[in-house]
């Protein structure tokens, strides 16, 4: 089954070093801004907004 979510996305940008990706992450339903410092972290924020039960396994 397929599943419509949208997010805020609010990238900052540092102009000494605009090449590292910080920003915000925010689900529209529901939820509170998530920050994240890298491309990594952003994307396991995605995994974790997306897929909430395997992390609720995962911090067991």
């Amino acid at each position: 089954m397929r599943t419509i979510q949208v997010f805020i996305l609010r990238l900052l940008v540092d102009t000494e070093n605009p090449e590292t990706l910080r920003g915000v992450l925010q689900p529209v339903a529901e939820g509170a801004p998530q920050p994240f410092a890298n491309e990594q972290a952003l994307l396991d924020l995605l995994h974790g907004m997306l897929n909430p039960e395997v992390e609720k396994e995962k911090s067991r």
